[in-house]
């Protein structure tokens, strides 16, 4: 079964969005402190990151790369979610920290096909 880390902010509740994904039959980790997390990643290596831009210790964007030069590259997909950060600018900027993806305000189901275009169905080898 696929994994997926969401940190998320304390100012949206991440139920709707992890009740999705767990129907989908993916296994989901919530946390909200981004830098325990870049951590806890030396030891446990989720398939996909999905992270809100307001997080507690960083932001969304310094915590892409916090990931990206802690372990390089792109073989951990990240996922970066926005509830007030829309627009061009912060696309850009989101693909520029190294994140595959940057969604607006992203309903549950929106957010599932993303996921799995990044890492495939949960059973998938």
């Amino acid at each position: 079964m696929k994994e997926i880390l969401y940190v998320h902010d304390d100012q949206t509740d991440p139920a709707p969005l992890v009740q999705v994904l767990k129907l989908a039959g993916y296994e989901v980790t919530c946390a909200q402190d981004a830098r325990r997390c870049i951590s806890n990643l030396s030891t446990k290596r989720p398939d996909i990151v999905i992270a809100d831009i307001l997080l507690h210790g960083m932001n969304g964007f310094e915590f892409c790369k916090a990931i990206r030069q802690r372990f390089g590259g792109a073989a951990l997909p990240i996922l970066l979610l926005a509830g007030i950060y829309r627009g061009g600018t912060f696309t850009e900027e989101a693909m520029r920290c190294g994140a595959q993806q940057y969604l607006a305000d992203p309903e549950p189901a929106e957010l599932g096909h993303h996921v799995v275009e990044l890492i495939g169905h949960p059973q998938a080898a």
